[in-house]
């Protein structure tokens, strides 16, 4: 899929190095160790398995605030300059970067440091809900607040790279609603733990169903998802695999 239609359908599959996926799963299976010390975890198969049988209340501890989730100063260093070369050519643009993490990051995550990028990754056990709603990303930048995430430099366009890392599969991966980053939608806004979220009306997604697709063919990490920010995505719920871990990161371009 070239340039063009990345601005036509709002996506576009990109092949991912394998040092650069490795490197992430790395990322995520230190982030996890750390956060279980008491455990002696080998693979990633190993952590998964743990955090299958972790209590609702202890999965939401450990992974429910995105800050906690955030990878490494070096991993993400790593991904920042992976993204200077093919996605920047990709994008055609002059600069490219990660955004860097937000103050309520900071104060949320005493591991991370002051200025480092972002690079975040989700876990979903089977048949919880540990999936949000469709939405577009650029509605929680308009928010603010929770939601501020700090740039670089002064930038025009904004993206989304997403990637399978473990227990991805064609039924639990990532949906995009192609072409949806150039329709007008009425979003509506909603209540989560205190905190407003926007999210799609159903009205919309139903009359957007068979724009409902999958984009990737590979789940093991060689291919990852380029999206526009207007894009609307979301990821449904895990009734395939026991955890389904996955890692995102934006991309500020000018």
């Amino acid at each position: 899929m070239t340039n063009n239609n990345l601005k036509k359908y709002g996506y576009n599959v990109l092949k991912t190095p394998k040092n650069i996926s490795n490197t992430i799963k790395k990322g995520i299976m230190k982030n996890i160790s750390d956060k279980f010390p008491e455990k002696n975890f080998f693979t990633i198969n190993d952590q998964a398995k743990f955090i299958k049988k972790l209590s609702d209340r202890r999965f939401k501890k450990a992974f429910g605030n995105n800050a906690k989730r955030i990878l490494d100063f070096k991993t993400n260093n790593t991904i920042n300059d992976w993204i200077k070369g093919k996605i920047k050519k990709q994008l055609k643009c002059k600069r490219i970067s990660l955004n860097i993490i937000s103050k309520y990051d900071l104060k949320n995550n005493d591991k991370l440091k002051k200025k480092q990028f972002n690079v975040f990754f989700r876990v979903v056990r089977n048949k919880k809900n540990d999936v949000g709603f469709p939405h577009r990303d650029s509605s929680f930048w308009k928010l603010g607040d929770l939601y501020a995430r700090e740039a670089p430099f002064k930038y025009k366009k904004r993206w989304k790279f997403w990637i399978p890392i473990f227990g991805v599969n064609k039924k639990n991966c990532l949906r995009i609603i192609k072409k949806s980053h150039v329709d007008k939608i009425d979003l509506k806004y909603r209540k989560v733990n205190k905190n407003l979220k926007p999210t799609i009306p159903k009205a919309y997604l139903k009359e957007k169903y068979k724009n409902i697709i999958v984009p990737l063919k590979k789940f093991d990490g060689n291919e990852g998802i380029l999206f526009h920010d207007d894009t609307v995505h979301f990821g449904p719920k895990n009734y395939s695999t026991g955890c389904r871990v996955s890692a995102e990161f934006n991309i500020l371009t000018s």
